[in-house]
């Protein structure tokens, strides 16, 4: 029997001796680690839902939206978003890229599933950033013509099996697929009002005649898209669009701005609060379960003490000694950590589904609860392993 076969068994003959500490010790343990896995999954989650949500608008992007009209009446004293304000925003900054969209939502083909039916104008996929998959997005001709083209997202070529080149039914006309969009892994559904191309939606050129869309004059937009090629170009931009709009004959009616930064704020203020909460939950019952294994280590040094002095008589070590009882605390630390990841995992995907507040147990998650574990054994074995090492051969055996 090698050395460190001798050694494992030593440590796990010192946890059988004692069955009832060394389980009190593994439960509290586990329920500081379980504690502390549900902290990183809600913070790794924020960080991916703010990914995705920046994903979703675009790199150095923004969007004017407009809330809907109260009400089935059409505004009538208020100024709604119109393609005038698109114009007027396009000559005072050119150096963006402006766009503007009116979406609403249609009925599949199928009759099952629905969609989001998309006038737009040629520049749209520019203003977000979006990836085209297969053949073209629209152009300045189809705009210009009101030509019978469109451009599908993945999505709604999944869901409808349409493929590139065909000729689908929308509303009452027969449009050909000329391209399609990605959003990439941008969320399928829609932040703030936004439609991304993750979603299924299909892009039509606003001069086409279209039943239920308002027909090719109508000048309605419900939102208003911004690239810029920098940060601060998207700050300059916005900044010339705020004072454009500002007029009175163009100052449009509860109308707001979504930013990265906007986006972000009120989940900012979510995960400070659900972090905080999680947080202390987790270091309480850390410390009280660290608090557990070293009265336990603490009081297998009182309870060892003959087999101590009989080690050290035969040779051993004090450093011998230390590692004995530490190595003793990382492994109830480390299988604590085990049980509190698997019991984590279901208990995550159940909140998940259940509430608002996002985990994600991907990534780093698990080697950073597993690294707490460890140094949670080394922490509060420090006291009893010195202890341990510290007390003579002859002073162990006078307690026999």
């Amino acid at each position: 029997m090698t050395a460190a076969v001798r050694f494992l068994a030593d440590v796990r003959d010192g946890l059988r001796s004692r069955p009832g500490r060394t389980a009190i010790a593994f439960t509290g343990v586990a329920i500081g680690l379980f504690a502390l896995t549900l902290t990183v999954g809600v913070l790794r989650g924020f960080q991916e839902r703010a990914r995705r949500l920046t994903a979703e608008l675009g790199a150095h992007a923004a969007a004017l939206l407009q809330a809907p009209a109260a009400g089935d009446s059409e505004r009538a004293s208020e100024t709604p978003l119109a393609r005038r304000h698109l114009e007027a925003l396009r000559a005072a900054a050119p150096d963006a890229v402006w766009s503007g969209l009116d979406a609403r939502a249609a009925e599949g083909p199928d009759g099952r599933h629905s969609f989001w039916l998309v006038r737009t104008d040629e520049h749209l996929a520019r203003a977000r950033n979006w990836t085209l998959v297969d053949g073209r997005f629209l152009d300045a001709v189809d705009v210009r013509d009101g030509a019978a083209h469109a451009v599908a997202t993945e999505a709604a070529l999944r869901l409808f099996g349409w493929r590139p080149g065909d000729l689908v039914a929308i509303g009452d006309r027969i449009l050909r697929l000329v391209g399609t969009v990605s959003g990439g892994d941008a969320p399928s559904e829609p932040a703030a009002g936004i439609v991304g191309a993750s979603a299924p939606a299909v892009f039509v050129p606003w001069t086409t005649a279209l039943r239920g869309t308002g027909g090719p004059g109508s000048d309605r937009i419900d939102a208003l898209h911004l690239a810029a090629d920098s940060e601060a170009g998207l700050r300059r931009a916005i900044g010339i669009a705020q004072r454009v709009l500002a007029a009175p004959d163009l100052a449009p009616a509860d109308a707001t701005w979504v930013t990265p930064e906007s986006l972000l704020r009120g989940l900012r203020r979510w995960r400070t609060g659900v972090i905080w909460g999680t947080g202390l939950l987790a270091g309480l019952c850390l410390l009280l379960g660290g608090s557990s294994l070293m009265g336990l280590l603490l009081s297998d040094v009182r309870n060892r003490m003959p087999e101590i002095g009989l080690r050290l008589s035969l040779g051993a070590r004090p450093p011998d000694i230390a590692v004995l009882f530490l190595a003793e605390a990382v492994l109830v630390t480390a299988l604590a950590a085990a049980a509190a990841l698997l019991a984590a995992w279901p208990v995550l995907g159940m909140l998940s589904r259940q509430t608002a507040i996002p985990f994600d147990l991907r990534g780093l998650s698990v080697p950073v609860v597993l690294g707490a574990a460890l140094l949670l054994g080394a922490a509060f074995s420090y006291v009893p392993a010195r202890l341990a090492a510290r007390t003579s051969a002859s002073e162990a055996l006078r307690n026999d």
